[in-house]
């Protein structure tokens, strides 16, 4: 069972394993990791909300707001899920590319 840090990683893992990222790559068993990148705007909220009633009405506190920005989401083989917040989707955009890069090197070995 993936291990979560806070309310926000959990719902933004859920995002990524149905889809909700912008793009995901690595594999768990990789260096990498397994990995995605999500950013949200507050226009999105409600559709985010829509897709993820039970999951969001769980947390008696969770602030959707939360949920706005740019995300890098690594898994590894333990289970455990990182997330970490970036500035700008160019920032964490260059992050993902910079791991798809480092996981192509790895499977291609």
């Amino acid at each position: 069972m993936p291990m979560h840090d806070s309310p926000r990683d959990q719902l933004l893992h859920a995002m990524a394993r149905q889809d909700w990222a912008n793009e995901s790559n690595g594999n768990v068993e990789a260096p990498t990791g397994w990995f995605c990148r999500i950013s949200n705007s507050p226009e999105e909220l409600p559709e985010v909300f829509g897709a993820f009633p039970e999951q969001i009405t769980e947390f008696a506190k969770f602030d959707l707001r939360e949920l706005v920005g740019h995300f890098l989401l690594v898994e590894n083989d333990q289970g455990q899920i990182f997330v970490t917040e970036y500035d700008s989707e160019d920032e964490v955009k260059a992050e993902f590319d910079y791991l798809s890069d480092v996981y192509t090197m790895w499977s291609d070995d």
